[in-house]
């Protein structure tokens, strides 16, 4: 099955006393060593605890190099995918019987970078993984920051797009979006003004694109006025499927992952997602397997 992943990166700031001096490629090369040391021991670490659900990052597998987690949303809801039912001991405070709205992470620990399996259900990596490794390595860092990588190569990317398969966009601008699609006001009698927000998602048929398509698409990205979304899944001229955010230019991929979306629902099949996720950092600035 498919699924998408999105990237980020970590990076440490020493508390004064001890990072007087140091340049910020010497506070990251301590980071990794610190990551890659046993400072973090523990097979599941609660990250906010409340009355009816607990965010927890779980770790199934770490050494030297690398860490590969789960980072889940504990509560009693129906089971699904990416969502799975665990039971309970007698002595802890949680429910006897409880879901998890999941998603797994992978962190090569060499290089600071992080892989996360997208499901919008699961909590949000990046603030609560940032929560984590504040509290672990509180003692050495003022500060360690989570933070989302960016894709420096989308004009690159847009000049090489061959055909579009999928439009995602929201506007910010309804004077925007009332041009770009059919108006509100010709198609239903409400005028123009009375929008408060748009939104469109469409599907086409993967045909060769004009130099004049892609001139446009350029343009939104360098100027990207009156939107707030403005994703793109498109074929480029090797026949690849890849994703482009034109509004905020986040990094993102599309991974397949051989195994069915079933065992997704509980963490039966880790060393398949583990490859899925650490092969998707191949090709990413500064990555090197």
């Amino acid at each position: 099955m498919e699924k998408d992943v999105n990237f980020f990166r970590i990076h440490g700031v020493f508390k004064p006393i001890v990072g007087w001096n140091s340049t910020a490629e010497k506070q990251n090369e301590a980071l990794i060593e610190e990551l890659n040391s046993e400072i973090i021991m523990k097979s599941e670490y609660i990250i906010k605890e409340k009355e009816k659900s607990n965010t927890i990052i779980a770790i199934l597998e770490r050494d030297r190099s690398s860490m590969f987690g789960i980072l889940t949303k504990r509560e009693d809801l129906m089971d699904g995918v990416l969502r799975k039912i665990t039971n309970q001991n007698d002595d802890q405070k949680l429910s006897d019987v409880y879901v998890d709205d999941f998603t797994y992470f992978y962190v090569d620990t060499n290089t600071l970078y992080c892989v996360v399996l997208d499901n919008y259900k699961a909590p949000r990596f990046r603030k609560n993984f940032e929560s984590f490794l504040n509290e672990q390595l509180k003692k050495t860092y003022d500060r360690v920051s989570v933070n989302s990588v960016y894709d420096d190569n989308i004009e690159a990317k847009i000049s090489e797009i061959s055909s579009i398969l999928d439009f995602d966009i929201i506007y910010d601008s309804i004077a925007i979006g009332v041009n770009d699609i059919v108006t509100i006001n010709e198609a239903y009698g409400i005028a123009n003004s009375s929008i408060i927000r748009a939104a469109v998602k469409l599907t086409v048929k993967p045909e060769i694109i004009s130099p004049v398509t892609k001139g446009k698409l350029l343009d939104r990205f360098k100027h990207k006025r009156g939107y707030s979304k403005f994703d793109l899944t498109v074929i480029d001229n090797d026949q690849n499927e890849i994703e482009l955010d034109l509004v905020e230019g986040l990094l993102r991929k599309k991974i397949t992952i051989e195994i069915d979306k079933d065992l997704l629902t509980v963490t039966s099949d880790f060393k398949t997602i583990k490859k899925a996720l650490k092969d998707s950092l191949l090709g990413l600035n500064g990555f090197h397997s």
